[in-house]
């Protein structure tokens, strides 16, 4: 791009009308146009630079020192070209007089930008400091947190187990008072009901011993009715008791007696095979219940161990952000990467040789870790 001058020289040969094909008057004619034309252009150039140098002294006045070293500048480019020496003099010391100035202020933004980075550093260190701070309270809240929780579900665990325990104990203690109540009253039923079969039998055996020969009949009919079917027994006791209202009536409380007998006998085989079938299904019950007992805490420590193998797993496993996107936290969601750290992954290995490792985040707000994955 061609200089302001050089542009306004070349203006002046065009309206001078200047061509190569020129013969010598007109050569003449046209030195003396140009001479006129170098005045005009003298003029032209002084009227520029009064006007660079006023707003030199301009920007002077309101101390914009590198401003004004550019103007003052310029007026000497003009003034060497013209060999004005007393504008050269004065744009060389207005010059030296700005240096110091915008050195000075060169000096001091120096400063101030050294400043402001220190300040920034030092904020950026006491940020740090205070994240790692927080982290370490957050971490030694959370054991001392997960510590007292343990302690608790270890002491309500000891509390149920030893409620279960003592109902147990209570239980067991009740059905074996309830077993040798029981017993006791068999016991004695059984008694009185060998005392009341041994009266009657006394009885009878007096009222047998006075009977006379049809009774001898009767006693042997009810030994041939007991030898065979009871069917058969009672179709020939009714029909002697059709036979005589005495013997009838002997015949039926000798039968009350064997049917109480046989009663007595039939609840005793009942209550014994009851008691047997009771302790029998009493001893499976406490077995199913024992293994029952048993699959139920081997299921429960199965899954507790699960649990928390699981939450070791994701607790130390780092999360990845997939898709493309800005960066966000995928635990509080923070999106600020004036929030964010990004340092060197030591477990994901990009290439062995030479070593390079990835790249991780770090968020500043909550300390969870995660990386990129496109």
């Amino acid at each position: 791009m061609e200089s302001p001058i050089k542009e306004i020289f070349n203006l002046y040969l065009k309206q001078l009308n200047y061509s190569p094909e020129m013969e010598l008057p007109e050569l003449h004619q046209f030195r003396t146009n140009i001479e006129n034309a170098n005045k005009e252009f003298a003029e032209l150039m002084g009227k520029i630079n009064f006007m660079i140098v006023e707003k030199g002294k301009m920007a002077y006045s309101q101390q914009k020192w590198k401003l004004a070293a550019d103007l003052f500048r310029r007026s000497k480019q003009i003034c060497l070209r013209q060999k004005w020496n007393d504008g050269i003099i004065y744009a060389e010391k207005m010059i030296s007089d700005c240096q110091p100035h915008f050195e000075e202020a060169d000096r001091k933004a120096k400063e101030e930008a050294d400043r402001k980075a220190k300040e920034e550093a030092d904020r950026k260190a006491k940020e740090e400091a205070d994240r790692k701070a927080k982290e370490e309270a957050d971490r030694k809240a959370k054991e001392e947190a997960d510590r007292k929780a343990k302690e608790e579900a270890d002491r309500k665990a000891k509390e149920e187990a030893d409620r279960k325990a003592k109902e147990e104990a209570d239980r067991k203690a009740k059905e074996e008072a309830d077993r040798k109540a029981k017993e006791e009253a068999d016991r004695k039923a059984k008694e009185e009901a060998d005392r009341k079969a041994k009266e009657e039998a006394d009885r009878k055996a007096k009222e047998e011993a006075d009977r006379k020969a049809k009774e001898e009949a009767d006693r042997k009919a009810k030994e041939e009715a007991d030898r065979k079917a009871k069917e058969e027994a009672d179709r020939k006791a009714k029909e002697e008791a059709d036979r005589k209202a005495k013997e009838e009536a002997d015949r039926k409380a000798k039968e009350e007696a064997d049917r109480k007998a046989k009663e007595e006998a039939d609840r005793k085989a009942k209550e014994e095979a009851d008691r047997k079938a009771k302790e029998e299904a009493d001893r499976k019950a406490k077995e199913e219940a024992d293994r029952k007992a048993k699959e139920e805490a081997d299921r429960k420590a199965k899954e507790e161990a699960d649990r928390k193998a699981k939450e070791e797993a994701e607790k130390n496993a780092i999360k990845i952000q997939t898709g493309e996107g800005r960066n966000q936290c995928p635990k509080c969601g923070n999106i600020k990467p004036n929030l964010m750290r990004e340092v060197e992954d030591r477990t994901n290995i990009i290439m062995d040789y030479p070593l390079i490792y990835g790249k991780k985040f770090i968020c500043g707000e909550c300390g969870e870790e995660w990386r990129r994955q496109e």
